[in-house]
């Protein structure tokens, strides 16, 4: 599973590196996390990007995830639960604010997440893609 071409550089690398970390979660259990984690981060990203909001722009994934939804830029299997509320932010809230436990992730869990989350990526950036596509 791959960004399609039109996902921003920084969204590929952070995707890229979650693959990476879940290919070598074979033998560091630990990484499955860390990888769940930059899908979450890549996520964020495109969303912002997408929706036009700026680096500085503070609202929260689920408030991004909502208004995404609202525009239908999220279609496709699965992006009805990626939109849900809590189901991308609970863990990524756990991180991003220093939460003393952390549940390590299963690959069994992990793997098609990330999969769910480069789905939504790509469905963020289709509209683009299809553009530039009626243009040539």
């Amino acid at each position: 599973m791959a960004c399609i071409e039109h996902v921003p550089e920084h969204v590929r690398q952070n995707i890229e590196l979650a693959k990476d970390l879940l290919l070598y979660s074979t033998y560091v259990f630990d990484f499955t996390t860390a990888a769940v984690h930059y899908a979450q981060i890549a996520l964020e990203a495109s969303l912002r990007r997408a929706l036009g909001k700026s680096e500085e722009c503070r609202d929260n994934l689920d408030t991004m995830l909502k208004e995404a939804s609202r525009r239908n830029m999220l279609r496709g299997s699965g992006h009805e639960y990626i939109s849900l509320p809590g189901f991308v932010s609970g863990s990524r809230n756990g991180f991003a604010h220093g939460k003393e436990s952390r549940e390590v992730l299963n690959q069994a869990l992990a793997i098609p997440f990330v999969h769910m989350v480069i789905d939504a990526i790509n469905a963020l950036f289709q509209a683009q893609s299809n553009n530039s596509k009626d243009l040539a």
